[in-house]
């Protein structure tokens, strides 16, 4: 999952992060090193589990250094006006229709149906 840093304690290695998903935000702490030297604003990729009511990020990785340095000040204003963060999404998957055809069968003398062809 992607998402972006809101908050960081150095001194106890915590971190807290607003998910792609717009979910429940991601919380890592000392014991998933992963993420340390981040910074309010990164832009990062980290594995999710939810522990009860928590969603605990692992795994992370630094995608791009303060991408949205204002994010955590703008969720906390209330203002919704500013560049959200939005990840590149891939592009939509081509469905081709399948359409099975199947010659008619017949009935052998066993009470079988044999293929046609």
């Amino acid at each position: 999952m992607y998402g972006v840093v809101l908050w960081r304690d150095h001194g106890n290695d915590r971190t807290l992060i607003w998910c792609e998903d717009h979910g429940n935000l991601a919380f890592s702490s000392s014991g998933d090193m992963t993420g340390v030297g981040l910074q309010s604003g990164d832009l990062v990729r980290f594995d999710i589990r939810d522990e009860g009511k928590l969603r605990i990020a692992s795994n992370i990785s630094l995608i791009a250094p303060d991408e949205y340095p204002n994010l955590a000040d703008v969720l906390l204003s209330g203002h919704m006006c500013a560049d959200i963060p939005r990840v590149p999404q891939a592009e939509p998957a081509k469905i081709v229709p399948f359409t099975a055809r199947c010659a008619p069968r017949q009935e052998t003398g066993f009470g079988l149906r044999a293929k046609r062809g």
